[in-house]
């Protein structure tokens, strides 16, 4: 950020400055600033990358044969679990701890599929415990794949058993189940939670592989970023609402938000999941093969979910505003000081990589 900072004229070169860790970590949530460039993936667009990379990808279906059964996408992207439109019902007051229990209840899922939708992994779902109290000792037995780590974030270790253990064996058995060679291309994006910079990340014997997008093209390419997780977030949004508002509990409106347990929400994310179309999935893709006539993308509009979610934030006692529904439809919340929330970019500080890695 200061090698920044000075290429910009912002701060003379011949002047000294010297920060503690402390000081540029409180610096950082004073202003709602993110390390960008720590996992490569919140910083400007690279168009020029991303053409490069979609005649790369192209040339590589192309010479493989690939179809799209065999071509796969997954991305993760934080979830603010207890977190509703309404800034005033769950944020204004920052001193009240259960508010802050509230904001701080974030989950890490990851959605994972093929092109056309015929192979959906179930979710992985990372949380702050590895053995939670509410989930059952045997993890197999819930409908997503569960992990734990210390802040909920994706790490190279959890992402490296995520792929050998459940990536490769799904697309093994899907493709015996479909009377064809077991392999695979996975596009991921450019995270270091994803590999490290010199990894070859593919199964034991070469034919479950993996290409990496160039740094900062997720925006404009990959394929779960366009609308898909969004509209994962969304249905479970809904779901959460509904519950809230159906409860016949004589009890606080905070008091049932706060009981919201994990095993809900694990159970509303995979309902969520579950719902999301093979054509709203193939639609993602449209992106990276918009000049690459040989795969016909069916497309699927969701704009009526949007609708369908705001309506039903309206029955609430806090009525949000419209734009504040919008913004938290869109992931993007506020505090009362109106600093920005983030849950789709994570960040890792120098301590938190050598923890994780």
């Amino acid at each position: 950020m200061f090698r920044s900072l000075k290429e910009q004229g912002v701060y003379d070169e011949e002047q000294t400055f010297t920060a503690s860790n402390g000081w540029y970590d409180r610096f950082r949530k004073r202003y709602g600033l993110k390390m960008a460039g720590i996992k490569g993936e919140c910083a400007s667009s690279d168009t020029a990358a991303f053409e490069k990379f979609k005649a790369r990808l192209v040339q590589l279906i192309i010479d493989n044969n690939y179809e799209k059964f065999e071509i796969y996408n997954a991305d993760e992207s934080a979830l603010f679990v207890k977190l509703l439109p309404s800034r005033t019902l769950i944020m204004n007051d920052e001193d009240i701890a259960e508010g802050r229990k509230v904001i701080k209840s974030r989950v890490t899922f990851m959605p994972c599929s093929n092109i056309d939708g015929s192979n959906k992994l179930p979710l992985m779902l990372i949380g702050t415990a590895e053995n939670p109290r509410t989930l059952p000792k045997d993890k197999s037995s819930l409908p997503v794949y569960y992990k734990g780590s210390k802040k909920a974030w994706m790490n190279r270790l959890l992402f490296k058993e995520w792929f050998h253990g459940q990536f490769v064996p799904s697309v093994r058995k899907f493709s015996a189940e479909n009377g064809r060679e077991p392999r695979a291309l996975l596009v991921l994006d450019n995270c270091s939670a994803h590999h490290d910079g010199g990894d070859v990340l593919e199964s034991d014997d070469g034919k479950i592989k993996v290409i990496f997008l160039p740094p900062n093209v997720t925006a404009l390419g990959q394929p779960m970023d366009q609308g898909v997780i969004n509209a994962v977030k969304k249905r479970y949004k809904k779901k959460l609402m509904l519950h809230l508002l159906l409860d016949d509990q004589e009890a606080l409106f905070e008091d049932k938000l706060k009981n919201v347990s994990l095993r809900q929400t694990i159970d509303w994310l995979d309902q969520a999941w579950t719902e999301i179309s093979s054509k709203t999935i193939e639609g993602s893709w449209r992106k990276l093969f918009d000049e690459f006539p040989t795969f016909v993308l069916d497309v699927e509009d969701n704009a009526s979910l949007d609708q369908e979610v705001q309506d039903t934030a309206r029955f609430f006692p806090d009525d949000p505003t419209n734009d504040e529904n919008k913004d938290w439809l869109n992931n993007k919340v506020c505090d009362k000081n109106g600093n920005l929330i983030v849950g789709d970019c994570d960040v890792y500080t120098d301590q938190d990589k050598r923890s994780i890695t």
